[in-house]
């Protein structure tokens, strides 16, 4: 069914492309701050900052200068 979808509905692409990125600035997050990494607190933190492009949370939770948040 997500493959039929993800065929004719363009809004799919990017609806995939962001959860990719926001599952890799998880595990980011989660690599930086090791055993004191909480997904409450880390989920808290990311709605706090409200409709914000994936660029200014990377910076903001990891502290990144750069937008290079490639998808691995």
């Amino acid at each position: 069914r997500e493959a039929e979808r993800g065929t004719f509905d363009p809004t799919y692409l990017v609806y995939s492309i962001g959860k990719l990125m926001l599952l890799k600035l998880r595990r980011d997050v989660e690599t930086q701050q090791g055993t004191a990494f909480s997904l409450r607190t880390f989920h808290d933190q990311l709605l706090g900052q409200g409709h914000a492009p994936f660029w200014a949370h990377r910076r903001l939770m990891l502290g990144e200068e750069t937008a290079g948040a490639a998808i691995e």
